[in-house]
């Protein structure tokens, strides 16, 4: 009787060697950001936590830090573990540092429509 399931004896060993050869790269991976633009691996302040650190899956990593400080050096090291970095802050462009229109606040000049001639007007009438 054979034990299922078959597994070939180097599908162990080529696993185990790729997952060595991954974690050997140092390609660091950047954090994905959230709907409203912010790093998912954030650190958020709340009254009954404190200072906490919110990890890639959106729970929890560490809590009751007592400084912002504090807890950013949590989320360096958190981040050294997980093998990802913070995104760069993005330059403005000039479409986000272009100053609005300005607003006149005098009304505008309103146009009349032109006033129908009265002579077009009989002469209308006397067709009919």
């Amino acid at each position: 009787m054979k034990v299922w399931p078959h597994f070939r004896a180097s599908t162990g060993m080529s696993a185990l060697t790729a997952a060595e050869n991954a974690a050997r790269t140092n390609e660091r991976r950047v954090v994905p950001l959230a709907k409203d633009g912010e790093p998912i691996v954030r650190v958020q302040h709340r009254s009954a936590t404190q200072w906490r650190l919110i990890g890639l899956n959106g729970d929890e990593v560490s809590r009751n830090h007592k400084t912002q400080v504090e807890a950013e050096e949590a989320m360096a090291v958190y981040l050294d573990q997980i093998n990802h970095v913070l995104p760069e802050p993005q330059a403005e462009t000039e479409q986000d540092t272009a100053k609005p229109a300005e607003i006149s606040m005098e009304p505008k000049p309103v146009d009349k429509p032109a006033a129908k001639k009265p002579a077009a007007k009989a002469a209308s009438r006397k067709a009919a």
